[in-house]
């Protein structure tokens, strides 16, 4: 096995830890290939609820990741879903992609949405397997500014961008 999740990293200089693989399938059965990547945010950053919303177009659910910064942590979900983990450790679950899930921590985790192959759509649309960062909610802004080129290299593309919405 190559997973490094939960591989704690010291430094008395700052870095960059990065997070990925060259050339992998997600799951492990849907047989389509794709490099993922992303930059770990620091511990301290990590928080302790995240909403993981539904990828636009995709029908076949997302792979979830919560890791632990601390010894203790429980995650939940609403559905009643409950797992102690310890530093490092994970919980990984399958989420269906037809409405937004809540993910608590008792303490400080970390969620990954893995967006699966696009086989895992019956070939209905999508595009190969990618991970992302999930922010927690104590990281939301009230403004942000991007750009998402329409095109790359001659071809076109659609950009999506999921927005979350605190209501009171």
């Amino acid at each position: 096995e190559s997973d490094l999740t939960g591989t704690i990293v010291f430094s008395n200089r700052p870095v960059a830890v990065f997070s990925g693989a060259e050339f992998t399938q997600v799951p492990a059965n849907v047989n389509y290939f794709g490099h993922l990547e992303d930059q770990i945010p620091p511990v301290q950053t990590w928080g302790y609820d995240h909403v993981v919303v539904p990828v636009p177009g995709r029908y076949g659910g997302d792979i979830i990741r919560v890791i632990a910064a601390e010894d203790g942590t429980v995650v939940s979900q609403p559905n009643g879903f409950t797992q102690t983990l310890v530093q490092g450790g994970f919980a990984e679950f399958d989420i269906p992609s037809d409405t937004a899930h809540f993910i608590k921590g008792s303490r400080r985790c970390m969620v990954v949405q893995y967006n699966k192959g696009r086989l895992a759509d019956n070939n209905q649309g999508g595009s190969g397997p990618f991970m992302s960062i999930v922010p927690s909610v104590s990281q939301f802004v009230q403004s942000d500014q991007f750009q998402a080129p329409d095109t790359f290299d001659d071809k076109e593309y659609t950009n999506y961008v999921s927005v979350v919405v605190h209501k009171d």
